[in-house]
């Protein structure tokens, strides 16, 4: 199968359990909604604080990592037991606060989010916590120890004091060596050397103390830095609306999931759905053509005493029917007369219908035809026909009634009827294989087809026995309806009879253009007079076309006949 008859099958199937999909979604979608309305609504109050940033300057990846750690630091301070019991205390709670504490990405700062039902105590909850931990930023790296900055200003003072005494020694050397008389050669080599080693001295005290200078300047810098590590920039203000629940986006996620729900389904019940789904699983099944598909009515047949032709109030537009009569006289079926037994796999699957339409369609062609019922357990025709059914068939076959009074006229040319009768007791002893095709005989004696109504070949075994005095079988099966196992049972009943079948009409087929078509100018009574647009211009030269080529056959008909 290709991708696009992939696609269309998944559309069909989507289309097919619209309404289902679109109640899932309603229904989901209307439960978040009255859950969010019923639930406890939730303020959220946020505080936002700012680490301490690097001294102005150049600084490296050691700096930064450094100061990660200290923001994860105060996150896990702020998010623990400790923080959380203590801000608890305060407000008089039984259990901790809700608290999300976050380092805002590619920041300095850091939020404290409170929730609670109370817009005002989220508030302070939020702005309290916040103070609590401005006060440990300030605890954190102080203790009772002496600080690096304390002791590096003790080394600081005494390199200073070291530093001046070298420079007072060598200031004290080098003016004594001014002020003193020339000495011999040997002394003033001696005052030379001392004076070297006093410059020596005091470049070396120089050098310590400016070590120990930039050492305590850093030290100084990083320890003002991490006493002010945490600052609050912007205090938690009053919640104005709820942030939980959110009504709108738990509506929306609800009518998502809803319409998820109601695909899934969808997909299961197809896939556990063993009926015939269309035309193309009845091809798959067998290879007996398909003689005509019946288009889906809503409206039941019975619901009114309107002509059968007609096809108005619910009945069935006739098109289809003649054009399954059109088959079935160039079918090759022994000629005229013939004797067609219309059955189906189950019951419901609109067998009589269809053999009410197909004996009517052959009487207004110009056919003598006579409508037998032989569904004694659940007779259907006298209703569809608007008929008596006081003397019947099953009135004949107990030898209550002669032939002759079980054949009704009807109010349409050409066509009679024997309704079930009375005796609906269907006992086996009357399908005689003898006596039915004497019966049968008799029947299609002064006419020119005998349309039977049997039952379903699954539900009685009558069906069996009058299939096999008959010319030609027409098995109806209903789209959404007839099970497929059904249907291959009902094909392997027929073919192990070794009867003639003229071939399968699917009932219940979606609506076609020309159906369509056919039906609205029949339900208005006449055609219309006024300019009808292209496409209704076309399907009416179609339903002309076909009735053109219904005549042309049967004057092919009469011709054969007549020869």
């Amino acid at each position: 199968m290709r991708v696009g008859e992939e696609l269309e099958v998944y559309l069909k199937v989507l289309w097919r359990y619209k309404w289902m999909i679109i109640a899932c979604a309603l229904i989901a979608s209307v439960v978040a909604f009255g859950v969010s309305k019923v639930l406890t609504p939730r303020y959220s109050a946020t505080a936002t604080l700012r680490l301490a940033s690097a001294p102005i300057g150049d600084y490296d990846y050691a700096f930064i990592s450094a100061l990660t750690r200290l923001s994860n630091t105060f996150v896990e301070i702020a998010s623990s037991d400790a923080s959380l019991d203590e801000v608890a205390h305060q407000f008089g709670l039984e259990e901790q606060p809700k608290v999300e504490v976050e380092v805002v990405p590619e920041t300095e700062l850091i939020t404290i989010r409170a929730t609670d039902p109370d817009p005002a105590r989220a508030r302070d909850i939020a702005n309290v916590l916040s103070e609590l931990m401005v006060e440990k930023g300030l605890q954190l790296y102080h203790g009772n120890a002496p600080t690096a900055r304390e002791i590096l200003e003790g080394q600081l003072a005494q390199a200073k004091a070291d530093l001046d005494a070298a420079v007072d020694a060598y200031d004290t050397a080098l003016r004594s060596s001014m002020t003193t008389p020339e000495p011999a050669d040997a002394e003033t080599s001696t005052a030379s050397g001392e004076l070297t080693t006093l410059e020596r001295l005091v470049s070396i005290r120089q050098q310590i103390y400016s070590d120990l200078l930039q050492r305590y300047e850093d030290t100084r810098i990083s320890e003002q830095m991490r006493a002010n590590a945490l600052t609050i920039i912007e205090p938690a203000s009053l919640p104005e609306r709820p942030s939980q629940p959110k009504v709108a986006l738990n509506t929306a996620l609800g009518l998502l999931a809803g319409s998820a729900t109601g695909v899934v389904l969808a997909f299961l019940f197809e896939g556990m759905d063993k009926t015939l789904r269309g035309i193309e699983d009845v091809q798959a099944m067998t290879a007996l053509p398909i003689l005509c598909q019946i288009p889906e009515r809503k409206r039941t047949l019975a619901s009114t005493a309107a002509p059968l032709s007609t096809g108005a109030n619910g009945l069935l537009p006739m098109l289809p029917f003649h054009q399954l009569r059109a088959r079935l006289t160039l079918s090759g079926v022994r000629g005229q007369p013939a004797r067609f037994l219309v059955t189906s796999p189950e019951p419901s699957d609109g067998k009589s219908t269809v053999a009410a339409h197909l004996a009517l369609s052959f009487a207004e062609g110009g056919h003598r035809v006579v409508l037998v019922d032989m569904d004694l357990r659940r007779p259907t025709l006298h209703s569809i026909l608007h008929l008596p059914n006081e003397l019947g068939l099953s009135d004949y076959l107990c030898n209550k009634i002669q032939l002759v009074e079980a054949v009704q006229d009807t109010p349409y040319p050409n066509l009679r009827v024997v309704t079930a009768g009375s005796t609906l007791d269907g006992e086996s002893e009357w399908w005689a294989p003898v006596r039915l095709r004497a019966l049968l005989e008799d029947l299609v004696r002064d006419s020119d087809y005998v349309v039977v109504d049997a039952p379903a070949l699954l539900s009685a075994a009558d069906a069996a026995i009058i299939a096999s005095q008959v010319d030609a079988v027409i098995l109806v099966v209903a789209r959404r309806r007839t099970e497929r196992r059904n249907l291959d049972l009902a094909l392997q009943q027929l073919t192990d009879l070794r009867v003639g079948v003229a071939g399968v009409v699917v009932n219940k087929a979606p609506n076609s253009q020309v159906y369509t078509h056919y039906s609205e100018r029949h339900l208005k009574g006449e055609p219309s007079r006024q300019l009808e647009s292209p496409k209704r211009l076309a399907a009416a030269a179609r339903s002309k076309l076909s009735r053109v080529y219904e005549e042309l056959v049967n004057v092919v008909l009469r011709l054969r006949s007549s020869h």
